[in-house]
């Protein structure tokens, strides 16, 4: 008698806090991919992950997935500050035949706009500033990773307004 998969169940430990569990429940997924939707035309390159801001507690591994469930053509990550599920999502989108596509998103405030709400609804002199595109992580102790490591430390201080 065959076993019954239980895919919520596979779901669920796409958004495990252990790599190895997402990584395992990504592979019991694509195996039976061919259940999938074909791709179609519309993307979404703005999902935010676990890492981030997101609402549904989302693991890269799980956004990929979603993604690919709803028949996207391509998807990019965009968590606030931290490219640390950079690896994770491009592999993941490698794996299920999703375009993927890891972009970053960080804040600043502008003293010379401190009157005027600019891309932050409510918090005036606040903007939005993307880095897209990004393929792996800097190299340890390079310009780039001293710069990253600056947003880190910024995570989650919003500016006096």
């Amino acid at each position: 008698m065959a076993q019954t998969v239980d895919i919520t169940e596979i779901e669920e430990r796409l958004n495990d806090f252990d790599p190895a569990t997402r990584r395992t429940a990504l592979e019991e997924l694509a195996i039976g991919g061919s259940a999938l939707p074909e791709e179609g035309t519309n993307v979404n390159m703005h999902f935010h992950s676990f890492f981030s801001y997101n609402a549904r507690d989302y693991s890269p591994s799980r956004i990929a997935w979603e993604a690919r469930k709803a028949g996207l053509y391509a998807a990019g990550l965009c968590d606030f500050d931290v490219l640390d599920g950079l690896e994770e999502f491009l592999c993941a989108g490698a794996t299920l035949g999703l375009r993927a596509t890891v972009n970053l998103e960080t804040r600043a405030y502008l003293k010379e706009y401190a009157e005027h709400d600019i891309s932050s609804p409510g918090e005036p002199g606040v903007t939005y500033i993307m880095g897209a595109g990004f393929a792996h992580l800097p190299e340890d102790g390079s310009p780039q990773a001293e710069g990253l490591a600056g947003y880190r430390g910024f995570r989650g201080v919003r500016p006096k307004v």
